[in-house]
């Protein structure tokens, strides 16, 4: 079941770091990230230091604002729980900087960031009839301010990156095909695969859905400050439960 707590009240973070303390509950990044190898891009050093301090690995999200892409959202994010990396989107955060300026100040506080860049089609519903361009230039903004071993790019049809962007032909971007679970095996080649099996991403998918279906009625986007955090408590609840299942 998912929690229905508050991910954004005090008094239940306050409670679970006391609970922390006392050892009654697992830290999160020792009981979902069991049998990883490691982070691409981390040393030992960077990743000993991070177990040992609690330290949340952050993983920026640029992905589509769009519903037909919301059961790759779902993916990405519950992916991205299953190996121990917080996901960060641009629409949850403060929105008293300017679009640009949030942007760099999110990309350069994260650890890692992946790119989406599926959705390739003109916007018919704007005046202009454009494709959107926000999404390479994200990738752009991450390529000058980070090394490339921390930064992927996630397509859904092969060799159709490069000829967009022949510079980028030094990127492999990892091939989904427009699948929630060709994002899960996106992330097994990324980073070392772990315990979490492919049966056990999707029994989360179909909680993850039901969980949507939920927060769309109530008038939300999956991306919005309300719902995101909350679809993230979520998985959080529920992965420790699916490692005991199996």
């Amino acid at each position: 079941m998912y929690s229905k707590k508050d991910p954004h009240s005090h008094a239940s973070t306050d409670r679970r770091s006391l609970r922390k303390k006392r050892g009654d509950v697992p830290d999160r990044a020792q009981s979902s990230a069991r049998g990883r190898r490691g982070i691409p891009g981390q040393t030992r050093q960077e990743r000993e230091a991070s177990e040992k301090n609690g330290l949340v690995t952050r993983l920026f999200l640029n992905v589509p604002y769009v519903d037909s892409h919301e059961d790759l959202i779902l993916a990405y994010l519950a992916s991205s729980v299953f190996y121990s990396l917080t996901p960060i989107l641009l629409t949850e955060q403060p929105t008293s900087l300017i679009r640009l300026d949030r942007l760099r100040d999110l990309i350069s506080g994260c650890d890692f960031s992946i790119h989406d860049l599926s959705y390739v089609k003109l916007d018919h519903a704007a005046a202009w009839r454009l494709p959107r361009f926000n999404m390479p230039l994200e990738l752009g903004m991450a390529l000058a301010l980070k090394p490339t071993d921390r930064i992927w790019v996630f397509e859904k049809v092969p060799h159709r990156l490069w000829a967009a962007a022949s510079d980028l032909g030094g990127i492999d971007p990892k091939i989904h095909g427009g699948e929630a679970e060709g994002i899960f095996r996106g992330f097994r080649e990324i980073f070392a695969p772990q315990e979490v099996t492919l049966e056990m991403f999707r029994t989360q998918m179909e909680l993850l859905r039901a969980h949507c279906r939920k927060l769309k009625r109530e008038g939300h986007k999956i991306w919005d400050g309300y719902a995101f955090p909350r679809l993230v408590a979520g998985i959080v609840a529920n992965l420790e439960g699916l490692i005991n299942a199996n």
